[in-house]
């Protein structure tokens, strides 16, 4: 959900007791913020809808050598066909560089 950019900052996400998420910083006002100007430039390189966000994110995981597969969530028809959807996504080298420079600096 955080790489789709379905959080609002101003209205964090409050889980249910026992999720593993309840207390997460990442899921702070804070970080969300933080986020989302990150957020505006993947959008803007990749795509805005969920799908394409979706593709980027599963294709990036899969670009690390000692990655043979990902098991993403889904709920329903949509979703799926969202992330089949990936097989079709590349990423470039530069693409992939992007993505590390956005998220780990």
């Amino acid at each position: 959900g955080i790489l789709l950019d379905k959080f609002d900052p101003e209205n964090p996400p409050s889980f249910d007791e026992g999720d593993h998420r309840r207390n997460k910083p990442k899921f702070s006002k804070e970080n969300l913020r933080a986020l989302k100007p990150k957020m505006a430039q993947m959008k803007e390189r990749f795509g805005e809808s969920v799908s394409d966000l979706a593709g980027v994110a599963l294709r990036y995981v899969l670009s690390y050598p000692n990655v043979a597969c990902v098991i993403p969530g889904f709920r329903n028809q949509r979703q799926i066909a969202s992330n089949l959807a990936v097989v079709e996504r590349d990423l470039s080298d530069d693409d992939i560089a992007f993505i590390k420079g956005l998220f780990e600096a």
